[in-house]
């Protein structure tokens, strides 16, 4: 009788897509993610690994997601994760809405320095425009103080 051999295989997976991967395969081919050693939660729908960096918060799920696609375009990995209390047949008030963003470590530093540089210079506190020279007046809604940076 041949001798019991147990081999132990180590699975990688996807944290996106959630697909299993042989020990040595560093990425995924469809969603280009790094893989990770353990398996995402199978009701979670933004897994987010324990070791990522939160990089900012947002009260709205739009911003958050505009520039979570706008970092993803540059190479950085990186997802929002939606924080908001919901309760049933209860209307969600937006300064109750929070989304928080989380990049690799490896490439945080990188997106605060992509974010910093995409921010705009300016923004009307009238009208929300944004402006391409700070001290101008609004050309949309003529405020004098148009060209104070955005707080």
């Amino acid at each position: 009788m041949e001798p019991l051999r147990l081999e132990l295989s180590l699975i990688m997976w996807c944290p996106s897509c959630r697909s299993e991967y042989r020990a040595g395969i560093a990425e995924c081919p469809e969603c280009r993610a790094r893989l990770v050693d353990e398996a995402p939660p199978v009701d979670a729908l933004e897994y987010i690994p324990d070791r990522w960096h939160k990089l900012e918060e947002f009260g709205d799920e739009i911003a958050a997601r505009m520039v979570e696609g706008f970092l993803v375009a540059q190479g950085i990995e990186c997802r929002v994760q939606d924080l908001t209390f919901r309760a049933e047949f209860v209307p969600i008030a937006p300064q109750l809405a929070k989304f928080r963003l989380w990049v690799e470590p490896s490439q945080a530093d990188e997106a605060r320095r992509l974010l910093a540089e995409s921010r705009p210079a300016a923004t009307c506190p009238e009208c929300g425009l944004t402006l391409d020279a700070p001290g101008a007046p609004c050309p949309a809604c003529s405020e004098a103080d148009a060209g104070r940076r955005p707080g």
